[in-house]
């Protein structure tokens, strides 16, 4: 048998469990992980009415089905919850301890039990920052990379972090999105200037899924853009990793248009940077 012990209080993270609507379920994700393949079991001790999850990847809170493997309620003693599952070696696997009900707080145990030892760590799961914008016929519009025509509309997205480490974009969006990340100033007229890399479908519902490891307080940029020309519509840039992501739409250096004074367009955009 293998154990961790934790506990869930009102600084523990939060999230719409699987089943729920509502939200506000405290939770706890734990990595398990074993040298031998084979059947195991999760069983939990606590005083609380806890609900579990397993999950077959990655756990990201904000889509809690995605990798999901199985859920369970009272299968374990006292209204807790047990899981059974088939292991493969050295491949992590996620425990997600919640609760039956919202805003409930206590401690737990976690049980793994299989033909050897478990280890189980907490997860600290990646933060999530968002920023929504729209392309529309107003847009600025240039030459995507891979792409000889011109009239693609795009919006240039500024993203600093104050923690060093591997982040990912992803974007939600009903148009067929583009996406490249430039690592220093984005040049329309050149797009492939500083250009880090670009992606397409990678992500879900034909849109794009960038990552990269950002350095703290240096400037990246993500350039939003649609796989075909003339596309408009609107979109939110999701960022996750280890830190709070500020994004903030830019104006790259093309940017000419008379009657509009761009120090006075700047300023704007720095009022509003700080005021989000």
């Amino acid at each position: 048998m293998s154990t961790y012990s934790g506990n869930l209080n009102n600084n523990s993270l939060s999230f719409t469990r699987p089943n729920q609507q509502q939200t506000g379920f405290y939770f706890m994700a734990v990595e398990v992980i074993t040298s031998v393949t084979g059947s195991y079991k999760f069983v939990v001790d606590s005083a609380i009415d806890t609900y579990g999850c397993l999950y077959g990847g990655p756990f990201n809170s904000t889509q809690p089905m995605s990798n999901m493997i199985t859920c369970d309620d009272d299968s374990g003693p006292a209204s807790n919850f047990e899981l059974k599952a088939t292991l493969t070696a050295y491949q992590p696997t996620t425990v997600v301890v919640t609760t039956y009900t919202s805003l409930q707080t206590g401690s737990f145990t976690v049980q793994g039990y299989g033909p050897a030892q478990v280890t189980i760590k907490k997860i600290v799961p990646d933060i999530m920052s968002t920023y929504s914008g729209n392309l529309n016929n107003n847009s600025l519009s240039f030459t995507r990379p891979n792409q000889q025509q011109t009239g693609f509309y795009f919006m240039a997205v500024e993203v600093i972090t104050s923690v060093t480490g591997s982040y990912k974009f992803v974007v939600d969006s009903a148009i067929d999105t583009y996406g490249c990340l430039y690592g220093g100033p984005f040049n329309s007229t050149q797009p492939m200037s500083n250009m880090i890399t670009c992606d397409d479908d990678s992500g879900p519902a034909s849109n794009f899924e960038l990552k990269a490891t950002l350095t703290a307080y240096q400037p990246t940029t993500v350039v939003v853009t649609t796989y075909t020309s003339l596309q408009t519509g609107s979109f939110s840039v999701y960022a996750y990793g280890p830190a709070q992501v500020a994004m903030r739409g830019m104006l790259p250096f093309c940017f000419k248009k008379s009657n509009i004074r761009l120090d006075t367009i700047l300023l704007v955009q720095d009022f509003l940077y700080d005021h989000i």
